[in-house]
């Protein structure tokens, strides 16, 4: 059966603190006030009472109490490492189709890639390592140096912020030096662990964040839909 129920989205929506955004997600939740919601915005009521509501959110326990009783929690499985790889390799083929750099398709290894992987439960950081590699590529092919190259993992050198540097900052990075054409060139990833990588409390204690290269997930993020 087709259905013409408008889809509403509110990612993250946990991270909200001001009391009248709260009490906005609280009335599109109540179905007997949401048939005629008030869009401060145009000024105008709307029935929302058919909407999917979708609120999504990475804390389970930041979640206010109004919302678990009005909503259907659905938990949704994290990227696992070995897919988070394969994105980036599709990701990288595409990068490099857009910048007309095929040949150089060769260079993103495995290992490399996994290089790009950051300490994060998402992929956005893997994402702008692959960004930064590419600008770091299409300098070399404008000095012609792209051509020493046959992986980019086989690099000369490797410095690393120190673990307990970059979690206390919560970010790192990775700089990767080249020796080609006679002189050094730098590929700088980032390593950033942000917020998702806190240890968290579990009825047994502590969990503690996962190495990288374990690839071991710790939690899943949640979802909930109005129920």
């Amino acid at each position: 059966m087709r259905s013409r129920a408008p889809i509403i989205l509110l990612d993250e929506f946990e991270k909200a603190s001001r009391e009248d955004i709260l009490n906005v997600i609280g009335k599109m939740t109540d179905r007997k006030l949401n048939y005629t919601f008030l869009d401060k915005y145009f000024n105008f009521n709307l029935d929302i009472s058919e909407a999917i509501i979708l609120l999504t959110a990475n804390y389970l326990e930041k979640v206010p109490q109004f919302v678990k009783d009005r909503c259907k929690p659905v938990n949704i499985e994290l990227l696992t490492y070995q897919q988070r790889k394969d994105i980036l390799k599709l990701q990288a083929k595409d990068y490099l189709t857009e910048y007309q750099m095929e040949g150089l398709t060769g260079l993103f290894s495995e290992r490399f890639l996994e290089l790009c992987i950051t300490e994060t439960w998402g992929i956005r950081g893997g994402i702008n390592n692959l960004m930064a590699t590419i600008d770091f590529l299409d300098e070399l092919e404008g000095d012609g140096l792209a051509s020493e190259l046959e992986d980019l993992a086989d690099f000369d050198n490797l410095e690393e912020t120190e673990a307990a540097d970059y979690v206390k900052r919560e970010e790192g990075v990775i700089k990767l030096t080249y020796e080609l054409g006679g002189e050094k060139r730098v590929l700088v990833l980032t390593k950033r662990i942000g917020i998702e990588e806190r240890s968290i409390k579990e009825t047994e204690g502590e969990i503690t964040v996962r190495e990288i290269i374990t690839g071991r997930d710790v939690e899943s993020g949640r979802a909930f839909v109005e129920d």
